[in-house]
């Protein structure tokens, strides 16, 4: 997989990284939000962008200029582009593995934690305590897969792998995003250390306007720095898991 800096400036504050894979469409849609808030509320975040190509009328040129045109822009954020091998080919399920796949490779390739979110994502907060409040966590995550902290090594990578392999599905079954990170959880809570999202990173914002790769029923958008106290149990819910499973005592709120 290849990367290129987009952004005029190479001052990179942080060791670990924003990534967001999103189709031309959904990047249209939500990339400049995203990118902007990033900008003014979290400066010196490393951001990864992975457009890929979501069907024959994909509009990529478009989006790449819009992309490369908001790096441009960028005062305190680090802007890097992602090539990633495939594509969805316009299907929900080759979309939601293609995302997993970004991520498995860009741990591996520059093997910084990651915060994987959706083009969705709504920051409303500065950042920079993400690593600090997860800093013993190998996955985090919260009521959807949208935002997911991944924290480089062998552990997270055997996690990603099984996301992955239950996402390929069969014929006769297509597992959502949520169910395959839940099981996937389940069957590597034994050696993997968690921690439910903080309930900061995961209250949700609806969004009424249908997402172009999974449709109208797409998940609500996380937002960062808003607040549900909920969210946790929602968390808990999805993965069958004590929010204290493997979780230390001493994390920061």
């Amino acid at each position: 997989m290849r990367f290129k800096r987009l952004s005029p400036t190479d001052t990179d504050l942080t060791f670990w990284q924003l990534l967001c894979v999103a189709s031309p469409r959904d990047f249209l849609t939500h990339g400049e939000r995203l990118l902007s808030s990033l900008d003014i509320l979290s400066p010196g975040v490393r951001v990864d962008i992975a457009l890929h190509r979501d069907g024959e009328n994909a509009p990529m040129d478009e989006a790449a200029r819009l992309l490369a045109q908001l790096a441009s822009r960028s005062h305190g954020t680090v802007v890097y582009r992602l090539w990633p091998r495939g594509n969805a080919r316009g299907e929900v399920q080759r979309a939601r593995r293609l995302r997993w796949n970004v991520a498995a490779a860009a741990l591996r390739a520059t093997y910084r934690p990651i915060l994987l979110v959706s083009p969705r994502t709504l920051i409303e907060g500065d950042l920079a305590m993400v690593p600090a409040e997860l800093r013993q966590a190998d996955v985090s995550f919260g009521p959807t897969a949208d935002v997911a902290w991944l924290w480089p090594g062998e552990r997270t990578q055997a996690f990603v792998a099984e996301v992955r392999r239950l996402l390929r599905g069969s014929r006769r079954r297509e597992r959502t995003e949520m169910d395959a990170v839940a099981i996937a959880y389940r069957r590597s809570s034994a050696f993997l250390r968690f921690i439910p999202l903080p309930t900061h990173y995961g209250a949700t914002d609806p969004d009424p306007t249908p997402d172009p790769d999974t449709g109208p029923t797409a998940p609500p958008a996380l937002r960062i720095g808003g607040v549900d106290t909920t969210a946790a149990t929602r968390a808990t819910a999805a993965t069958g898991a004590s929010p204290a499973h493997n979780a230390p005592t001493d994390l920061i709120i």
